[in-house]
Order: C-alpha cells, then sequence, then structure tokens
C-alpha cells in the first residue's frame, strides 16, 4: 500500500500519544509499504537523529507561524485542561489545514491509497483531515475520561462547567468540521472511547489497543536483581504533572521505610519536579528516591531491568504505554484502577488501587509495595504472566496486522 501518516507530534522521547506514529511509519515500512509521515518541524531534530536517511527522506515537516506562536504563550497562563480544549485545539487546527493542504497535494502526486491519522488520540477534538482524494482512517483514539470522585478537587469549579460545555459543543464542531463523520475509519481503543464518540461521526468503527510494545527496546535480560544499595527498587515513569499523583507515592514510600529498606527512582520530568523534590526533602528520605529526569527508552528499560515493579498512581490515564513496557520487562505493576491500566493489568500481572481517596491510595499503595517485597516469588509469577499477555496482546506486529485489515476495509468503502 501506498500511505501517508498524518501527526503533529512524532517522537519517542516524548513517547505518551507522541510515540504512536514513529511506530506505524517505522513498522508499515518495514513491511515494505510505500509510506510517508508528515509531521511537525519541532520534532525534526530529534528524527533527524534517529531514522535512517532513507526514512528521513519520507518525512515533511511543517512550521509554525506567528499565530501558533502568539497562541503558545497565552496557553501558559491557563490551566492544562483549559488549553488542552481551547487553545491548544486553535492551533492544531491551524496546523491541520496546513498539513490538509499539503496531503491533498501528496495524494495526487504519489497515488496514495489510504491517509492514517493516529495523532491526537482525543475521541472529541474534530478533524481537518477529509476530502483530500484518498480514503481516511483516524486513530486508534482513546479518552472519554474523568476523575475518580474523590480527586474531583483536582478541577476548578469553572474547570469542570468549561469541560463540560466543550465536550458537549465538540458535536457541532465535528459536524461544521467533518473529518471524523467522512472518515472511511474510525478506529477506537475501547468501549469508553466509542461512547465519547461525537454522535455524527463515521459509523465505521474499529476497536484496536492504542498502545503496544516494541519488543527490540523492551526486552528482560535475566533475572537481574539490582544491588543491595538499591534493592528493593520500584520505579516510576511518566511526566511530572499533577493528575500523576505521584506525592501519593513518595508518602507510601514513607509508609514502607518502615518496615524495609526500599527506594524509589522518579523517571521524567515535568512542572511538577520542583514540588515533588521539595517534599521529598521535607519528608527527609533523599536517600531513598532519586529523580533521573526524562531518560531514553534504553535507560528506562535499564532501570526496569533492576527494580521490583513499576508504580502507577496515575488518576486520568487514558492509555498507559508504560505498563505495558514493564509487563514486557517481566515486571508487575502497581497501579491506580482507573482508565487505561485497568483494561490492561490483570490479577495475574499486577496489583490495582482503588482510588477512593488520598489517604486510602497512600495506604493501599504500600500494602502492595510490601506484599511485593515480602514475596519475590510473587514478583516473578505476575512477570511472566504479563509478558505472556503483551506478547499475545499487545505485540506491535500484531497491531499492524490489525491495521493493515483496517486499511483494506477503509479502502474498500471509499471505492464502493
Amino acid at each position: 500500500m501506498r500511505i501517508i501518516i498524518v501527526a503533529e507530534n512524532v517522537s519517542a522521547y516524548w513517547g505518551g500519544e507522541a510515540i504512536l506514529p514513529l511506530h506505524y511509519f517505522r513498522f508499515l515500512n518495514r513491511r515494505g509499504h510505500d509510506v510517508w509521515l508528515v509531521t511537525h518541524e519541532r520534532v525534526k531534530k530529534e528524527l533527524q537523529n534517529t531514522l535512517s536517511a532513507d526514512l528521513l527522506a519520507r518525512v515533511h515537516f511543517m512550521a509554525d507561524t506567528w499565530i501558533h506562536k502568539l497562541l503558545f504563550q497565552l496557553g501558559k497562563c491557563i490551566p492544562h485542561r483549559l488549553n488542552v480544549m481551547t487553545l491548544e485545539t486553535l492551533m492544531y487546527l491551524i496546523s491541520e489545514r496546513m498539513i490538509r493542504s499539503y496531503v491533498r497535494d501528496k495524494v495526487s502526486a504519489e497515488r496514495i491509497d489510504v491517509v492514517h491519522q493516529p495523532y491526537p488520540v482525543s475521541p472529541k477534538r474534530p478533524s481537518m483531515i477529509y476530502d483530500v482524494g484518498a480514503p481516511v482512517v483516524i486513530g486508534p483514539m482513546n479518552g472519554g475520561m474523568t476523575f475518580p470522585a474523590g480527586f474531583s478537587y483536582l478541577e476548578s469549579g469553572f474547570e469542570k462547567y468549561f469541560v463540560r460545555w466543550a465536550r458537549l459543543c465538540s458535536e457541532w464542531a465535528n459536524r461544521l468540521i467533518p473529518g471524523k463523520r467522512k472518515a472511511a475509519g474510525l478506529v477506537v481503543a475501547n468501549q469508553r472511547t466509542k461512547e465519547a464518540l461525537p454522535a455524527c461521526c463515521s459509523p465505521n468503527i474499529f476497536c484496536i489497543s492504542e498502545n503496544g510494545v516494541d519488543f527490540s527496546a523492551w526486552e528482560h535480560e535475566g533475572n537481574y536483581r539490582g544491588n543491595k544499595e538499591w534493592s528493593p527498587l520500584f520505579v516510576f515513569m511518566g511526566r511530572l504533572v499533577d493528575w500523576k499523583n505521584i506525592d501519593v507515592l513518595i508518602e507510601a514510600l514513607v509508609v514502607v521505610m518502615g518496615k524495609a529498606d526500599v527506594h524509589l527512582a522518579i523517571l521524567g520530568d515535568g512542572k511538577e519536579r520542583g514540588r515533588l523534590e521539595s517534599l521529598v526533602v521535607h519528608l527527609g528520605i533523599e536517600k531513598h528516591v532519586q529523580f533521573m529526569g526524562f531518560l531514553a527508552q534504553t535507560e528506562c528499560s535499564e532501570w526496569l531491568q533492576k527494580s521490583t515493579a513499576l508504580l502507577l498512581p496515575s488518576l486520568y490515564e487514558c492509555g498507559g504505554a508504560v505498563v505495558l513496557e514493564a509487563m514486557a520487562m517481566r515486571k508487575p505493576v502497581i497501579a491506580t484502577n482507573w482508565g487505561g491500566p485497568a483494561d490492561y493489568i490483570t490479577e495475574q500481572t499486577g496489583i490495582l488501587i482503588e482510588p477512593k481517596s488520598r489517604d486510602q491510595m497512600i495506604k493501599d499503595f504500600a500494602i502492595a509495595m510490601l506484599r511485593l517485597i515480602d514475596k519475590p516469588e510473587l514478583c516473578e509469577r505476575m512477570g511472566r504472566e504479563g509478558r505472556k499477555r503483551v506478547e499475545k496482546e499487545f505485540d506491535w506486529e500484531k497491531k499492524i496486522d490489525v491495521m493493515e485489515e483496517v486499511y483494506q476495509k477503509a479502502i474498500d468503502k471509499y471505492n464502493d
């Protein structure tokens, strides 16, 4: 097939949903399809350093205008979720209008079979990629999330009202901007996301997990237990933002330290880092917590390799690729029973913590950590079962098999 991947953000460094289009681009090219990638200039340096010359020649970079730069600066002055639903969405639509023009020309020049837009993953956000001369597939999308009832304080009253209003308006936005209405195929990660789609969207819906595992990057090498100084060791991987709930881990660590000499490695960076570092100092546990900042995948896999388990206390995690990556490394996962992690983790592969309240989560995370520390055979059994689960359900090669079928169905539908 001749395919164009459209995604404003494409990055292994950023991870999350930004890594998905990169995987599709690499795996599909590896299978012999003719695949082009259209993305933003902000990721140009990274892709120049990581892609082969042949692949890089198939990438087109779109640059910001002065309007993008102004909206970006204004977005720093308002709460994150409001920014995502307003100024970021406006920037995104301006970019997509530019991308759409390029894609239409590319479809005509290269006789493209299908255009795939895997980013962004929001089911509500409208798409400008339509009427480009080829069938369009959008997704996998993943969303429809809210905060657990016990943590509603993380949103101000204004934010709650505005989010509800914005979701209601998305129906009209998707009628006005008909990308998802005209798409030959919409791909969703789960039933929650399917229900979150605006009613006017295309009925051609397919269900595929958003995330997968590239086993070449996440491969366990034997039964490594680390050194005595950093064992037992728990690892958190992700952005340091408030909804990740990382302070719960730090306070749970204090509880565990009363019974075991335990350590926590925090892999990632973000605006919460300063506050979290101050909390660690206030609690006097600097020797037991290490902030590593953003790390490459190879470095993250090394930390997982020597860990007891991955911890993910997030309260707003639609996906949670780090869960699958830890399972691929034969590591159990302790995570919040909410959103994406609840879709991935079973009682055979990890421990899910109910998000009833902050104090309860601290207590339950501590109990779960002690359980794994006291029962190394349980860790090993969960690790084995986790690896089996990702091999069966979340291997990127198998995801590409399914996506190729979606492409063909979209082409057939388009040509009817």
